[in-house]
């Protein structure tokens, strides 16, 4: 059983949905339906993990409630914490445990104690600390509250350690309460105002379940290797993705689409996440080519010549680098849904976006060396915003412990 949320399909109405679509991408039904189950089970983990996402604002509310009642009653009110502001107090999601001091530019980052998203604003700040007027190496500043190595227990065991450190001294957790409080509003992004109290604590921070599930069956079905979908395979895809909403979800209130333009999901996330998949598609051909250059020079015999070392560095700091950052900022967009990059106040916790031009249309049957100049060439001609100021984030200095 899996909460509100089991699959209430079966193999073998899954098999019969999928049975006109599964021979387009080589499949037949049934091989196709048995790797489906796996991206339908992740879709019941995370509508179930969505569902149960907490209020922002209550979590900070469960906090607050501690603090600022009766200290001698406080162990009592501690028992009243949601699992997030328990996670919390252990330095646990969604809590940030990592801080990234910014640039001028672009402002601090705390990042929610998730290791993809701790990876993915690292490899953010460096390229905003590469494209500044000021690069060079960035501070990470950890903000442990203390009791991190009780990460694994239980929620009644960590209740019991609270209330263990309140009868010890209730000074010192009120302290750590306090700043308790201060990171998630950091980590939250709300400061001092109401804005962003209303959100559940994964929006922004995990990716919608329906766009997760739309990535999980491309990858089934069209891996980001493969070249551009052609769109008369898009309306086969689309009924797949339908197909295992219909396995999840099957009730009276879930029925197949009545119209071939209508569907159970957003088709305009669909869109969006194929862009991105035959983007870094692009984008990592264009390395690899790159990097093949490389390996060239580097073994040819005159290695040791001023003018080959020359050439590799300017390879490496004029085309590698910065197409590889391209490729990774288009992937933190996909695996974050980050598809509203134009909205500069839309709150993400790996920071602000970085700036990057369209990747440009290409004629097919180009060349790879050409269509690396013409994405080199756009990088080059780029006049946008390289590093937005990272909005919502402001820089603070946390209450000592």
């Amino acid at each position: 059983m899996m909460g509100s949320y089991d699959i209430k399909g079966t193999l073998e109405g899954l098999i019969t949905g999928i049975t006109g679509e599964a021979e387009k991408f080589g499949f037949t039904p049934g091989e196709l339906a048995d790797q489906l189950q796996f991206v339908a089970f992740d879709y019941v983990i995370a509508l179930r993990d969505q569902q149960s996402s907490t209020i922002r604002g209550v979590v900070l509310k469960n906090l607050e409630y501690v603090i600022d009642g009766d200290a001698n009653s406080i162990g009592r009110r501690i028992t009243v914490l949601d699992h997030d502001a328990v996670e919390a107090c252990f330095g646990q999601y969604p809590s940030s445990l990592l801080k990234l001091h910014g640039t001028e530019e672009y402002g601090d980052v705390f990042v929610p104690a998730h290791q993809e998203l701790e990876i993915a604003a690292i490899k953010k700040m460096a390229t905003a600390r590469f494209r500044s007027e000021q690069p060079g190496l960035f501070k990470a500043e950890f903000q442990p509250t203390g009791l991190e190595r009780y990460g694994r227990c239980d929620r009644a065991e960590k209740i019991s350690i609270l209330q263990s450190l309140a009868a010890e001294d209730i000074s010192l957790l009120e302290k750590l309460l306090q700043r308790v409080v201060q990171n998630l509003k950091n980590t939250f992004q709300i400061n001092d105002g109401q804005g962003g109290r209303n959100q559940r604590v994964d929006a922004g921070f995990v990716s919608p379940a329906d766009w997760q599930l739309i990535n999980g069956v491309l990858d089934i079905i069209w891996p980001i290797d493969n070249s551009q979908m052609h769109s008369h395979m898009m309306q086969h895809a689309r009924q797949i993705v339908d197909q295992v909403i219909i396995y999840v979800k099957h009730d009276p209130k879930v029925t197949p689409p009545t119209t071939k333009r209508e569907y159970l999901f957003d088709s305009g996330w669909f869109s969006s996440i194929l862009t991105y998949r035959h983007q870094m598609n692009t984008l990592q051909r264009a390395v690899l080519f790159i990097e093949q250059r490389i390996r060239e020079l580097e073994s040819s015999p005159g290695r040791s010549s001023a003018n080959i070392e020359q050439r590799l560095e300017r390879l490496r700091l004029k085309a590698l680098y910065p197409l590889h950052d391209w490729f990774t900022e288009l992937k933190r967009r996909l695996n974050e849904a980050d598809y509203r990059t134009g909205n500069e106040n839309v709150r993400r916790p790996t920071g602000g976006v970085i700036g990057f031009p369209d990747v440009p249309r290409l004629k097919k049957g180009l060349p790879q060396s050409a269509i690396t100049l013409k994405l080199l060439h756009a990088l080059a001609s780029y006049s946008g915003k390289k590093v937005p100021p990272n909005k919502g984030v402001k820089k603070v200095v946390l209450p000592e412990t």
